[in-house]
This record gives structure tokens, C-alpha cells and sequence, in this order.
């Protein structure tokens, strides 16, 4: 292999990484907003509070 074909195997490895990351991220971010709103209102009508 050339150098060149090393250079665009590494760029197609290095897009691939932060495309997976920022889709990771964003399920992430959408499962904690989905998570947290399923589970507040038991929480605070069930747990701890006297007063909600």
C-alpha cells in the first residue's frame, strides 16, 4: 500500500468514529429527556415527597 491509500483509509475510519459518537450522543440525549419524563411523576407522586 501507498501512502495514499493509508491517508483514505484512515479519513474514512476517523468520519465513520465521529458519525457512531454524535449518534450515540444524540439517542442518548433523547433517551435521558424520555427516561426523566416517564419516571418523574411516579417518582414524586410515589417517593419521598409528602407535599408534591
Amino acid at each position: 500500500m501507498d501512502k495514499k491509500q493509508e491517508k483514505r483509509k484512515t479519513g474514512k475510519k476517523s468520519k465513520k468514529k465521529k458519525k457512531s459518537f454524535f449518534k450515540t450522543f444524540i439517542f442518548f440525549i433523547i433517551f435521558e429527556i424520555i427516561f426523566t419524563g416517564l419516571t418523574i411523576l411516579p417518582y414524586g407522586f410515589y417517593g419521598p415527597f409528602k407535599n408534591f
